[in-house]
Parts: structure tokens; C-alpha cells; sequence
């Protein structure tokens, strides 16, 4: 662990996280300043905005996986000198996930006229579904922010997206204050109003690194002879083939968590505004140990490109190193203060206990949310993806969501219970994604001819 290789391999993953996870808190900052000012404004907005995001990431998630699929074939081009390939995956990158934004905002459009089917109160119903549907049409501009971020991330271009991200998140928070409270003569609007400011911003967002990536000098070669009416169709097989299981594998735990999140709504609005409390505090944690994954396949692409695997092995023990001695601190952070945190969300004592209770199990789930996103990570670097999903659909669907409600329902232990499901569910898949790394990065050390792939295949 501290030895100077290993030493080498820390400094470079953070070196290249740090940018990603600034950029990752800064779009967690877009949902905590609309959870945090929805839920000063009134209670019951609060509970309406959890259900309305927790159906929009179920759908959106998919699609930012899929544009996560692009990274680890830049990556690996890019380390072996083939600027061709690079471009390549770019071009067809770019069409494809614009295509998957408009599908996903057709598909949360129709979704919000059946929220009534899943059990929620009336009145959470009516304050969530116009919110849903502002929110949705900020996909199409996030998929091509996402597919223009990730092939920067390949280029360990990492900067870039991070600032604009920073700034979208306090353009964010400035339409809030105008149009959620109505303050400077704009009319106030509630959640709908919190709806508007996230589709503006990220608009601008998207705006920005688009008039970025075609003004900077340093991807003007990615640019210069680009035949925009070429296309291959195994071009965008292989970039699905490595996309949607990353796709379904996120979706697969965000739609745990979003189960979830129904299931809460069985209880009470209460319990849902609580729940969503604690889930945005964790998702904090959860970011940055996202950050250092991507930075981790990264890492372990390039090494690929280059074919030094005894130093990709490393490169993703690195990973899994780092988020562990991080995910440990957030976990004494969140023992702590589990009490006061949720006092920053909402004023209502009641939300307050409960949330601060299911603060304690999320301090337990730490290392082992930062351990599995870590493997994650390591293994898309090696393009080893469809494996890892069927573990997350077994860890999340198989464990997760039965035993949740057995905990939370039929042993009666109400939201901790169903919490209390979720760490076992992020346990196995911690454990059975750090099997599959250190087995598959095995073999590729023993059989590297054979494993590498041929970039200019596809």
C-alpha cells in the first residue's frame, strides 16, 4: 500500500479525481439547493420533489451510463497514440446520446401521468408531476453535456467541465431564490419554480461547454476532418455494448434506491421528506467516491492502451485503496453529526428524528458504497461491464429491494428496516465486484496478448 509504485498511482488517480469531484459536488449541489430551499418553502413540496427525482433518475440514470461507455475506448486510444479512433468514438458518441436524451425525455414525460398508479397521496401527486415533467426536458441538454465531459475525461481532460459545472450549480441556486419564493418581482412558484431554474441551468451549462470545446486550441485536433455524414454502424454497437451495461447497472441501484423511496411513501409524507434528507447526505459522500471511480477507469484504460497490466492491476487496487480511507472519514463525519445535519434541509422537528436515525445506517454503508463504485470503476477502465451488472442486479434486486420490505413491512421496522437492507445490498456487491476485479485483473497480468483489445477494430 505504501510503497513508492503504489505512492505514484495515488497521486495520479487523485490528481485526475479532483477535478471530476468537484464537478460531481457541484451537480449535487443543483439537488441539495432545490431539496434544501423546496424544503424551507413548504413541507409537502419537499416530499413531492423526492418522488418526481427519484422517478426522473430512474430513467436518467441509464442514459448517463451509456455516455460513460465512451471514456474507457478514448482512454485507451489515447494512451496508444491512435488520435483516428479518438475521433472516432467522438463523432459517433455525440449523435448516439443526443438520440438517448430525446428518448429519455419522452419516456418521463408519459411516466408522469402514472403517478397515481404507485400508491402516493394526492396531494404529493399534483405538486410532483409538472416538476417532473419541466425537469425531464433537461435531459436531451445534459446527454450532450455528459458526451462532450467524458470524452474530455478520456483525454484526462478533467478542468473544463468541472468549472462550468460549478457555475451551473450557482445559476442554480440563483433562479431558485427568484422563482421558488418569487423574490425580485418574479412570480413565486413553488417546486415548479425549483423545475424551471434546473432546466435553465443546465441549458447554460450545456451552452457553455459546447462554445468551450469548439473555441479551445487543445481539441482542435479532434475537430480537423471530422466527416459528420460518415457513420458505422459497429461504431455505435460497440459504444452500446459497452454503455448500457454500465446503463443497467446504475440503474439497477438507483432504482433500488427509488423503490426505495416508494416504499417510504407507503409510510408517510413525513417519513418520504426524511428519507430523501438522508439520502442527499449520503449522495454527497457517494459523489466523490463516484469521482475517484472515474478517475480509477481512467487509469486502468490507460494502462490497457499501453498494455502495462501489472500497473493497471495496481492502478485499480489504488482506487479501491483511496476510496476506502475516505468513505472511513465520511463514516466518522456522519456519526457525529447525524443529529444536527438535518436541521440544514427542513424546520420540521418530526422529519428531523427520522432522518437523523436513518443517518446512523448510512454512516454504516460507507465503505462499502465507497469499496463497490470503486470496482465499478476499475473494471469499465478494462471494458469488463457485463458481469458486474448482474451483480448489481443481484446484490440490489435480489437482496435490496425483498428484504427491504420484509424488514420495513413485515417485521415492522418501518424506514430503518428498509434501510438496514440497502447496507446489506451495497455489502455484497462490494464484495463480489472486488472478487471480480482482483480475478479478471489477474488474468490479464497472466494473458495480456490475448486480453488487450484492438483498438482499430472498431
Amino acid at each position: 500500500m505504501f510503497s513508492k509504485t503504489y505512492l505514484s498511482h495515488y497521486k495520479q488517480t487523485i490528481t485526475l479525481a479532483l477535478p471530476i469531484i468537484a464537478g460531481q459536488l457541484s451537480q449535487i449541489l443543483i439537488s441539495l439547493a432545490d431539496t434544501t430551499m423546496v424544503g424551507h418553502y413548504e413541507s409537502q413540496s419537499l416530499a413531492a420533489s423526492s418522488l418526481a427525482n427519484a422517478l426522473f433518475f430512474t430513467v436518467f440514470i441509464v442514459g448517463i451510463g451509456i455516455t460513460i461507455g465512451l471514456t474507457p475506448p478514448v482512454a485507451s486510444s489515447f494512451a496508444a497514440g491512435d488520435m483516428k479512433a479518438c475521433k472516432r468514438y467522438f463523432k459517433h458518441g455525440i449523435v448516439l446520446y443526443s438520440t438517448v436524451g430525446l428518448l429519455i425525455f419522452a419516456i418521463i414525460y408519459a411516466s408522469s401521468f402514472f403517478l397515481e398508479d404507485m400508491g402516493q397521496q394526492p396531494e404529493v401527486v399534483s405538486l410532483a408531476r409538472p416538476y417532473l415533467q419541466v425537469i425531464g426536458g433537461s435531459a436531451f441538454f445534459v446527454l450532450i453535456f455528459q458526451s462532450i465531459k467524458q470524452f474530455m475525461h478520456g483525454l484526462s481532460h478533467t478542468k473544463e467541465p468541472m468549472f462550468i459545472e460549478f457555475g451551473e450549480a450557482i445559476l442554480n441556486v440563483f433562479l431558485n431564490y427568484l422563482l421558488i419564493f418569487g423574490n425580485w418581482g418574479f412570480p413565486e412558484m413553488g417546486l415548479l419554480g425549483a423545475g424551471i431554474a434546473t432546466l435553465l441551468s443546465r441549458m447554460a451549462g450545456c451552452i457553455a461547454l459546447v462554445i468551450v470545446f469548439l473555441s479551445s486550441a487543445k481539441f482542435a485536433t479532434y475537430l480537423q476532418g471530422m466527416e459528420w455524414n460518415v457513420f458505422s454502424k459497429s461504431e455505435f454497437m460497440y459504444l452500446l455494448k459497452l454503455g448500457v451495461p454500465i446503463g443497467l447497472s446504475m440503474l439497477f441501484e438507483m432504482s433500488a434506491f427509488a423503490m426505495s423511496n416508494v416504499m417510504m411513501g407507503w409510510i408517510d409524507a413525513n417519513t418520504l421528506a426524511a428519507h430523501q434528507i438522508a439520502l442527499n447526505i449520503a449522495s454527497v459522500t457517494f459523489l466523490v467516491a463516484q469521482g475517484i471511480s472515474a478517475a480509477t477507469a481512467v487509469r486502468t484504460a490507460n494502462q490497457l492502451g499501453l498494455k502495462n497490466t501489472q500497473e493497471l492491476r495496481m492502478a485499480g487496487k489504488a482506487g479501491m485503496i483511496i476510496n476506502l480511507m475516505f468513505m472511513a472519514f465520511c463514516m466518522l463525519i456522519i456519526t457525529i453529526f447525524y443529529q444536527s445535519l438535518p436541521a440544514l434541509y427542513v424546520n420540521e422537528v418530526e422529519v428531523q428524528k427520522i432522518a437523523s436515525t436513518l443517518l446512523i445506517v448510512a454512516a454504516l454503508f460507507q465503505l462499502s458504497d465507497g469499496l463497490q463504485v470503486a470496482c465499478m470503476g476499475a473494471l469499465r477502465g478494462i471494458t469488463d461491464v457485463r458481469m458486474p451488472t448482474l451483480i448489481t442486479l443481484f446484490a440490489y434486486w435480489g437482496i435490496g429491494i425483498p428484504l427491504g420490505y420484509m424488514l420495513g413491512f413485515t417485521f415492522g421496522m418501518g424506514a430503518v428496516g428498509i434501510w438496514l437492507s440497502l447496507f446489506l445490498a451495497l455489502t455484497a456487491a462490494a464484495i463480489l465486484l472486488t472478487v471480480r476485479f482482483l480475478s479478471r485483473s489477474k488474468t490479464i497480468v497472466q494473458n495480456a496478448p490475448a486480453i488487450v483489445p484492438n483498438i482499430n477494430a472498431h
